[in-house]
């Protein structure tokens, strides 16, 4: 519908700016079939015509610019909103154990922490020591963690399953951390960044989204530590708060759809 939509504008705004042209069944001539202005000519002059083309591909961009946002809107994951649970819990992800993991089967009694991360960025490396040492504390308190990796490593190699396997050994993961072929659970979650932090309550519920805290480049400057004290409002029972910070970090490198 959008395509037709979009042709038809098209149309349109040929035939309002180009009046020398003849729409379809009509006449170029102003007043109709069968109507004459007399001696005076409809045709634009060349320097008319250049003007008018001109404004022509002015509006046929703007249309286009429109309907390229409508439809990848459209094509865009709505994502999660609080009090949801997570999707696709029951989808089996290689972890770099070499098992298939389900994040159905990571949850955990108290609560469940959900990172999507990967090995190349930048953001990602400031922030790993931090997030292994709140995802290996949490775990040990009955929260489950998993960190999801759903960029293509056609885009970026570093992000390939064997590097993940180099790099959870480097940090000392003690949960999961899988690969989400084809970002199809990114796309579910509407996660868009690495790293981004989805923590979910007992009941399975979404109760914090965002960054791990508010200095990505040096923990010594830290003021704010939005995912640790999100973690202790879950294990007391309560509401975080901010429910929700901006998740700082480099874009996912999604699959392209085949």
């Amino acid at each position: 519908m959008a395509v037709a939509g979009g042709m038809a504008a098209l149309i349109f705004a040929r035939s309002c700016l180009d009046p020398g042209r003849p729409e379809a069944g009509g006449s170029a001539v102003m007043g109709g079939p069968g109507r004459s202005r007399g001696s005076h000519s409809t045709t634009p002059s060349s320097e008319d015509r250049v003007m008018m083309d001109k404004k022509v591909w002015m509006v046929l961009g703007t249309v286009a610019l429109v309907f390229m946002g409508l439809s990848s809107a459209q094509a865009e994951e709505p994502g999660l909103s609080f009090g949801d649970t997570w999707p696709m819990g029951e989808v089996a992800l290689k972890d770099v154990s070499g098992k298939m993991v389900k994040v159905d089967d990571v949850a955990g009694e108290k609560g469940t922490l959900v990172i999507f991360t990967c090995n190349h960025c930048p953001y990602v490396k400031a922030w790993d020591d931090r997030i292994t040492a709140l995802g290996n504390a949490y775990v040990e308190k009955g929260i489950g963690v998993v960190s999801i990796n759903s960029n293509d490593p056609g885009v970026k190699g570093e992000d390939s399953f064997e590097e993940m396997v180099k790099r959870s050994k480097a940090l000392g993961l003690n949960f999961p951390y899988v690969v989400d072929e084809g970002s199809k659970l990114a796309l579910a979650f509407g996660a868009k960044k690495t790293p981004e932090i989805y923590l979910f309550d007992a009941e399975r519920r979404l109760v914090y989204t965002g960054a791990v805290d508010d200095n990505s480049q040096d923990a010594s400057k830290v003021t704010k530590t939005h995912l640790r004290d999100a973690l202790e409002a879950v294990l007391a029972g309560k509401q975080p708060d901010p429910r929700a910070t901006k998740a700082l970090g480099c874009t996912i490198k999604f699959y392209k759809k085949k």
